[in-house]
């Protein structure tokens, strides 16, 4: 009975071997992914809040040179959870094993990045109540290519662990903002809603992002020659969106006033939000690889 189990045990230490020397130096993976990306930008909010969305930075008149009692003003507050932009992501991949157990993985992907914010607030006084509603998403859609390093833990080589670097170049890009405010007080209700889309960023958008890599995953052999691998990864942005604005904000006196106007202010930012916003987006997905 102990020479059976001996048997047994050296068989399958014989079997996870050759499992485990399946994917060795030299071996060359292709194969094609899918999965969701939550996207949103890092420094998202401007440094002044004049208008949500002022890209051709007019001047706004204002009684006074506090931006805060503009009426255009709004302390909005943005929230890297609750504004995700979450969208579908695709590609095609490659992976060249340069050892045993580290391998070069590169790809050409779609990946959708952005932000969806959803702000509203309430002020409310002795006398009314005011409702500020304000809804923006903005999307940038990039073709990218990674060049990451994979690092296979264990012998079977299953999970593993990924650092790299990505370049991307913004195919499309959109713009949809809501906004309304609701005014009520025993006397009067007013209401305002506008209703702003826009197809076209890229006279505001640089046209090439690129960033860090940060993930990890799992691959498991289906066949001789199919992989299955699933792996979650981080891409965090280097190069800021805005290419026109730079948060600038002046103020221009008006000496006589002119309809309760004593100045102009002129505030820029990228679309309502911080000109140095960069990308962040977390990526779930899983990919079909075959052994060539």
């Amino acid at each position: 009975m102990k020479r059976q189990l001996c048997y047994i045990f050296f068989a399958l230490l014989q079997t996870s071997f050759i499992s485990a020397q399946n994917r060795n130096k030299g071996d060359l993976f292709i194969g094609v992914s899918a999965g969701v990306s939550f996207a949103n930008f890092l420094n998202s909010t401007p440094p002044h809040k004049l208008n949500l969305f002022n890209y051709d930075a007019y001047y706004i008149p204002s009684v006074s040179a506090n931006i805060s009692v503009n009426p255009t003003y709004v302390d909005y507050q943005t929230n890297l959870i609750k504004d995700l932009l979450v969208k579908v992501t695709a590609g095609a991949d490659i992976e060249y094993f340069i050892k045993n157990n580290m391998s070069i993985y590169s790809g050409l992907y779609f990946e959708p990045k952005g932000i969806n914010l959803n702000y509203s607030n309430i002020t409310q006084t002795s006398v009314d109540t005011t409702i500020v509603t304000y809804k923006t998403k903005l999307s940038v859609n990039y073709l990218t290519i990674p060049i990451v390093l994979r690092k296979y833990f264990f012998r079977e080589k299953k999970f593993f662990f990924e650092c790299g670097i990505y370049i991307g170049y913004l195919v499309s890009s959109s713009f949809k903002h809501s906004q309304s405010r609701v005014f009520e007080s025993q006397y009067l209700t007013d209401r305002y809603s506008s209703n702003y889309n826009w197809n076209n960023l890229s006279p505001y958008t640089n046209k090439i992002d690129y960033g860090l890599i940060l993930g990890a995953g799992y691959s498991k052999k289906i066949s001789e020659k199919l992989f299955l691998t699933a792996e979650t990864k981080i891409n965090f942005g280097l190069r800021k969106l805005d290419s026109k604005f730079n948060n600038e904000f002046s103020v221009i006196p008006i000496p006589n006033g002119v309809n309760f106007a004593n100045y102009l202010i002129r505030s820029t930012n990228y679309q309502g939000f911080n000109s140095n916003s960069i990308n962040i987006n977390l990526a779930v997905q899983v990919s079909l690889g075959y052994k060539i």
